[in-house]
């Protein structure tokens, strides 16, 4: 858990000075501050040099490094889970590595964003849900989990995540863990590749968390 903070630290150093009151941010620790969810989006009263203060906690002042941008609309809001799907009456990716019960938020991968990894994919090598669920291909945009509405109006600008270093069942290098109805909308419309932010799994292996049951 530790080495997954320092990686936040060194990568939100590059974000470091940028913000200003009134901007949204998201909060990339973990437990430096209790009343603080990994994840959430977080709105700056005030800059105070290497602090902030947050709308929501105006009490306190928090480690800047500790935040990052937040990008309204984007993949990075969504969640996964590895749950099987007698866990949580609905099916999920399952994620060897990982095993079974286990959450994602996907919002707690925003700090590890970078040019570096945002890259164009070969589609033939990324394992997506619905291909490997139901047998979807391009050449529609009708898909039985949502009657094609999430395919039709997927938006194709924002990135997807993949996951490298996972077994797939289907044998492909990639897994899709956002982003499968865009893939099937790229297909449909002719192309080839599909830009996504790729993750190794070593990378993001301490941000999952275990499932809390609700009775």
């Amino acid at each position: 858990m530790i080495s997954g903070v320092i990686h936040v630290l060194e990568l939100d150093m590059r974000r470091h000075g940028l913000f200003e009151p009134g901007d949204c941010v998201t909060y990339d620790g973990f437990h430096q501050y209790p009343e603080l969810l990994g994840g959430d989006v977080y709105v700056i009263d005030e800059v105070l040099g290497d602090m902030v203060r947050l709308h929501e906690f105006p009490e306190g002042k928090y480690d800047s490094y500790l935040f990052s941008e937040y990008y309204s609309g984007d993949s990075f809001q969504h969640y996964i889970t590895t749950a099987s799907e007698e866990e949580t009456g609905e099916t999920h990716w399952l994620i060897p590595e990982i095993g079974e019960g286990y959450t994602l938020r996907l919002r707690r991968l925003n700090c590890l964003r970078s040019e570096e990894s945002l890259k164009d994919i070969d589609i033939s090598e990324i394992q997506w849900n619905q291909n490997e669920k139901y047998g979807v291909t391009g050449e529609t945009l009708h898909c039985p989990c949502c009657n094609g509405e999430r395919v039709l109006y997927a938006e194709l600008q924002y990135p997807g995540i993949l996951l490298d270093g996972t077994t797939t069942s289907t044998g492909c290098r990639y897994l899709a863990i956002d982003g499968s109805h865009r893939i099937q909308k790229l297909l449909y419309y002719g192309s080839k590749t599909a830009r996504c932010y790729v993750f190794h799994i070593d990378e993001v292996r301490n941000y999952f968390e275990k499932l809390i049951k609700e009775h």
